[in-house]
């Protein structure tokens, strides 16, 4: 599924558990590593929202947010921030090969 597509409703998590939430991912998924400033700001910007840190990894990936091996931190959590709340207002078109956002009814 995709962003804004079908939005759960999680109950918030702890600090602690965002933090492995967000180890494991970069983890698995062979992300670079992040320093543990960088993790605490993550973190404090998820606010205890573990779609957010999930959002945000994703978007990690793009070499954007990169340069000369330095992350943009604040860019990178400005954008999630952005894209979860276009999700949440139905902002995106829920077919990814309609590029116009329109939506047919059932």
């Amino acid at each position: 599924m995709h962003l804004g597509a079908c939005p759960l409703l999680m109950p918030l998590i702890s600090a602690w558990r965002l933090h492995r939430l967000s180890r494991d991912y970069r983890t698995d998924r062979d992300l670079p590593p992040v320093n543990s400033t960088q993790g605490r700001r993550f973190v404090r910007a998820a606010r205890g929202r573990p779609g957010w840190i999930a959002q945000c990894l994703c978007l990690m990936r793009q070499g954007r947010y990169w340069r000369h091996g330095a992350l943009y931190v604040n860019v990178l959590c400005t954008d999630t921030e952005i894209a979860l709340r276009q999700g949440s207002l139905n902002l995106l078109p829920h077919d990814p090969k309609n590029s116009g956002g329109a939506r047919t009814s059932a």
